[in-house]
């Protein structure tokens, strides 16, 4: 606003009769894109720590059949590479993955991601009694 105010009654005066300085054109509000919400620490907070524990304990067993995923991408490159992914997944009240996606990962490979999402969609994961979201870091390596 560029307008002056000379004395303490102007401002008054000026604030209860809305006079004084032109209006100024409403800026338009910026406008945020639509963020996915990681909800996995409020709704991990929703399980039991046994529960937890049963959740865990598949995902590490599961990682023997990521690795086939990996091994086909490396047959496939003809050369060793490491990959690192961050995937979510939604575990559903059908004791399965029903959304899998990957917050972070090192390759563009579409046949590697499908693979890791059908691999973990078909896992059974153990009865909730509400559906959570649960985040996980995978690093695959060539042994050699």
């Amino acid at each position: 606003m560029r307008c002056a105010v000379i004395t303490l009654s102007t401002v008054l005066l000026v604030a209860l009769t809305g006079a004084g300085c032109p209006a100024e054109k409403p800026r338009p509000k910026p406008v945020r894109k639509a963020q996915p919400k990681d909800t996995s620490a409020v709704s991990q907070k929703t399980l039991t720590p046994e529960q937890m524990e049963e959740v865990q304990t598949l995902v590490r067993q599961g990682t023997v059949s990521l690795n086939r995923c990996y091994q086909k991408e490396l047959e496939e490159a003809k050369k060793p590479f490491a990959i690192k992914v961050v995937v979510k997944l939604l575990i559903g009240l059908e004791q399965r993955a029903t959304r899998v996606e990957f917050a972070q990962s090192s390759t563009d490979s579409a046949s590697f991601k499908s693979c890791i999402t059908q691999t973990i969609k078909g896992w059974e994961f153990p009865k909730l009694k509400t559906q959570a979201w649960f985040t996980y870091p995978f690093s695959f390596e060539p042994a050699y």
